[in-house]
């Protein structure tokens, strides 16, 4: 069905729309101008007639301008940073229609703005509506063109009626929540209205707080920058110790929270200095406190979990108080990302697993160069269903639980640790990461019957370059490739290290006369610094100390060849062991005594034997020239049996593909 228009908002002009097309092009009169005034209710249609993209201070984060119009009036807008993909989808362009579904009128330097923070796109971009004037103009002169209501210094009487409060929900700002009301058991947060909270009363000390409506709080889903009173009610889930930061000649100190409201929403909060040193006094695990409004900012990802939009800053001086119990906010949440997944997330994203432990080695330390303090960690392997594993650090305290902790087929869950590159993919604990094991949730009992009926015999694939397995040799599994593919797919040439696995029949070890293939260590647990002989002792710099003795470490420069082609690989003092069949030391102890019959079979023995390398490959310069290392960090002798069982599934997949 067809009908010619003649005059649209006030534009003399003739064309041909089909009956649907009428329907979208209704735009909410006098809503301009409502807004100019404060009137923040309903969902107003306009007309989107600029887009800008503008240029802010943040890093890696647009900001995008509109200038939207009821076909009277012009006013300018700005959108809420988590509807961004609205504009870069090209759902919302110029001289499209939206239905404003939640708003706010902020004035910033002067000149009032409007703040989407919830919108539908309700059609397509069509001819611009009216011929709108700047309602700032308009406000000045007192009077209104066109469409707008007679006067503008007060709303107009034919007003939409306020609509029911809308559920906030920042993660799906592409789309408007449910027409419906919400239900009767869902809070009554109206972020409209947020400048409006009832009065509160103030408590008269720390820990007696006066009893609050539910209604007086606003949910950590629905904060946001513009809103400029607001209070949360929430539970500390996690805490970490007071401590000291230095930068470009200052200092001073840091204590930071995790925050969990009664609908799941999650929140850092960060203290610095003074309230740092207040506030990580008086905020004590698990306990329910108020919040009043903060310094908000958005997440910084290195620290704060995927969940968390913002984190959140208090003075000394704020008004937090401590309150009752509150059963309707759990202790914890998770937000778990499966180990295959964590392939494509970016390094320093601090994320929540849960998986069976593999295998753990012993606690041991580092000594942190920076500080000269020692650390204590723990290197422990995951595996989820995915029948994937990963590697995971344990720092500090974490790492100095009991040994039975962490035996072989525990489900262990860890909240907020932190993703690295090192070793192809790894996980590591921060000082705010929580650890449970064989917690009493879904997701573990689950899990739990994939590892005793399945997971514990199936082949297991690793993210890690160092994972070592807690079955069989060779179970798991990094991608495998021929010496010929390094060279023809040009592995190791790109700015991340590569890792891959490899079956390689070693032909050569270098040896010289002059040159020992160690290198004498710090006896210091987990430093393996180099170490100067003098005068009788042996001087580490990197622990400042001396020592009576030091411990040899294998260097190896090594060929190896497949099928498909040679390469030279390095290894270090672990792999040295395996390869040679015995320590460091003890060839040490054979060239000393001038025993050289032994210290060659060592040799002999080695040559023409196959292995299943663990590799990684990086790009490094040396004497201005550009070469791909490869380092073994792993070598197991081929295990027959699942070398044949991984053999028969590459021809099944040949096959399938024939």
């Amino acid at each position: 069905i067809s009908s010619q228009v003649g005059v649209v908002g006030g534009s003399s002009h003739s064309t041909f729309l089909s009956f649907s097309s009428l329907v979208v092009m209704n735009v909410t009169p006098g809503a301009i101008s409502r807004i100019y005034n404060g009137d923040v209710t309903g969902h107003p249609v306009v007309q989107v007639i600029d887009v800008k993209k503008i240029t802010t201070q943040a890093a890696n984060q647009d900001r995008w301008r509109l200038v939207i119009s009821d076909g009277a009036h012009y006013q300018q807008a700005m959108l809420a940073t988590q509807l961004n993909d609205v504009v870069r989808n090209n759902q919302l362009t110029k001289n499209c229609l939206i239905k404003m579904v939640e708003f706010l009128c902020n004035t910033i330097s002067n000149r009032k703005i409007v703040i989407i923070l919830g919108l539908e796109v309700v059609s397509e971009a069509i001819t611009a509506i009216g011929a709108p004037t700047n309602i700032e103009q308009a406000a000045g002169s007192g009077a209104a063109s066109g469409n707008a209501p007679a006067a503008i210094n007060a709303p107009a009487a034919t007003a939409a009626p306020a609509q029911p409060p809308v559920q906030y929900q920042p993660n799906s700002g592409r789309t408007a929540p449910a027409a419906n009301p919400a239900p009767a058991q869902a809070p009554n947060y109206q972020p409209n209205a947020g400048r409006n909270f009832p009065a509160q009363q103030k408590p008269s000390s720390f820990g007696q707080a006066a009893n609050q409506n539910a209604s007086a709080f606003v949910p950590i889903a629905g904060l946001n920058q513009y809103m400029t009173k607001w209070t949360i009610k929430a539970r500390v889930t996690s805490r970490s110790d007071l401590r000291s930061w230095s930068k470009n000649g200052r200092s001073g100190s840091l204590f930071n929270v995790d925050l969990l409201d009664s609908e799941g929403g999650e929140m850092r909060g960060i203290f610095f200095n003074e309230a740092a040193e207040k506030w990580s006094q008086l905020l004590q695990l698990d306990k329910v406190y108020t919040f009043p409004k903060g310094s908000l900012k958005v997440a910084d990802r290195r620290f704060c979990s995927p969940s968390m939009q913002y984190e959140c800053s208090w003075d000394a001086h704020a008004d937090i108080q401590e309150v009752a119990n509150d059963d309707n906010i759990q202790k914890m949440k998770f937000s778990f990302v499966p180990i295959s997944s964590i392939q494509t997330v970016p390094a320093n994203t601090t994320i929540d697993i849960i998986g069976v432990v593999q295998s753990a080695q012993p606690i041991s330390s580092i000594v942190i160069k920076s500080s000269g303090q020692e650390r204590k960690k723990r290197n422990i392997s995951l595996v989820d269903e995915s029948r994937t594993a990963i590697d995971v650090t344990l720092w500090g305290d974490k790492a100095e639980r009991p040994d039975e902790d962490f035996q072989v087929g525990t489900i262990m869950c860890i909240k907020s640790c932190r993703v690295s590159d090192y070793g192809g993919k790894s996980l590591g604990t921060v000082q705010s990461s929580y650890i449970d094991f064989n917690p009493d949730i879904a997701e573990s009992s689950k899990l739990r019957a994939w590892y005793d009926y399945q997971g514990k015999d199936q082949p297991i694939s690793s993210l890690s370059g160092n994972s070592g397995g807690a079955g069989a040799a060779g179970n798991i599994q990094t991608a495998r490739k021929t010496l010929g593919q390094i060279k023809d797919e040009n592995i190791g040439h790109d700015e991340k290290p590569a890792w891959f696995s490899c079956k390689v029949t070693l032909t050569f070890i270098k040896r010289d006369q002059d040159r020992p293939i160690w290198y004498m260590a710090c006896p210091n647990n987990g430093c393996n610094k180099k170490v100067l002989e003098s005068n009788g002792s042996w001087r580490c710099e990197a622990c400042q100390k001396e020592f009576s003795n030091a411990e040899p470490r294998y260097i190896l420069s090594v060929t190896g060849g497949d099928p498909t082609g040679t390469a030279y690989f390095n290894a270090f003092n672990e792999v040295g062991a395996v390869i040679l069949g015995r320590s460091a030391s003890d060839l040490k102890a054979f060239k000393d005594a001038n025993d050289e019959p032994a210290y060659d079979a060592c040799f002999e023995e080695a040559n023409f034997k196959t292995y299943l390398f663990k590799v990684r490959a990086k790009l490094d310069k040396y004497q201005d020239e550009s070469r791909v290392r490869l380092n073994i960090h792993s070598a197991e002798p081929v295990d027959f049996v699942t070398e044949s069982r991984y053999m028969i599934s590459e021809i099944k997949k040949y096959v399938e593909v024939m």
